[in-house]
């Protein structure tokens, strides 16, 4: 029996929970981090498509949009890597959902509230909590502004250091996590037994890990993962100063080469060749482009400026 696929990975994430007829497991999830005074019910996803041929492009994000029964909206993310601008990027997200409601001409009354929900592998904040929520407040009397934005974050790291009170507080919710965090069979059985639901989960996770297509998917995705953890500990290291702009295009070169090779293993000479000769454009566009070509030939046969 192969090895079950990571629900930790976004792309069976988004699988897992907006694959037609596992609406019920996102209803579970959605009530295990809002925990709201009426149960959510029923959810309809607004974006169960695909990114195609862009699925290794780490820069495509695969969130789960969803509308709830009483018009509220939900944005759902498995973000495992911590990056430059990552909690901007979640706000920009969710304004996207919320000025996507409204139609031209359409009166702002109309707008439902938007929750983006954010399920992290690496700390996001140095808050230290678990279960994190975001409202927009006054900053002296809590006063509520709007219940237009709310933002959870679940930190997946910070399972094995929960209180007895958030275990409490959050029992469903640990559930979920522990799922997701399960690394062998044992952790994964303890983690769903007696929750029809959870069990659910894991055989939907199953027939996921036992399809070809998806496993194929999954591989390409984590190539992407691969190279985007090359970039951020390339970007640590380097540590780039902005204005440094020599350096910066050089750091860049020694970059795409390292990529390259993640990529396509041994490079021919006249890569090298190329790449070390590049402009700042062309490497920039290399880069973006890597991870879309199908080869060497076809990625610096493409047109480049510069």
């Amino acid at each position: 029996m192969q090895p079950l696929l990571d629900p930790k990975q976004d792309l069976v994430f988004k699988l897992l929970f907006s694959r037609p007829g596992n609406e019920h497991l996102l209803v579970s999830l959605l009530n295990a981090v809002l925990r709201p005074a009426s149960p959510i019910v029923s959810v309809e996803i607004i974006n169960p498509d695909l990114p195609g041929e862009a699925i290794e492009d780490k820069n495509v994000v695969l969130d789960v949009a969803a509308k709830m029964q009483d018009g509220r909206l939900a944005d759902v993310e498995m973000q495992m890597l911590k990056h430059v601008g990552v909690r901007r990027r979640a706000i920009m997200y969710w304004a996207r959902l919320f000025e996507g409601q409204l139609a031209h001409g359409a009166k702002y009354k109309r707008l439902q509230p938007v929750v983006g929900i954010y399920l992290l592998g690496e700390s996001w904040l140095p808050n230290g909590r678990f279960h994190s929520i975001f409202r927009l407040q006054e900053v002296h009397d809590q006063t509520l502004f709007s219940d237009a934005i709310e933002l959870h974050t679940v930190d997946l790291s910070k399972l094995s250091d929960i209180t007895d009170e958030e275990r409490v507080e959050d029992e469903s919710l640990v559930r979920w996590a522990a799922f997701f965090n399960a690394s062998n069979e044992k952790e994964r059985q303890a983690a769903t037994q007696g929750d029809p639901i959870m069990e659910e989960a894991k055989r939907q996770l199953e027939e996921l890990s036992a399809d070809p297509q998806v496993r194929h998917w999954a591989q390409r995705r984590a190539i992407g993962e691969k190279l985007q953890h090359v970039i951020l500990a390339e970007e640590r290291h380097e540590g780039y100063v902005e204005g440094r702009v020599e350096g910066r295009v050089e750091g860049r070169r020694g970059l795409v080469l390292r990529q390259l090779r993640v990529r396509f293993g041994q490079l021919p000479p006249w890569v090298e060749e190329r790449v070390a000769a590049g402009s700042s454009e062309q490497v920039d566009r290399w880069a973006e482009r890597l991870l879309s070509a199908a080869s060497l030939d076809e990625l610096f046969s493409l047109p480049t400026a510069g």
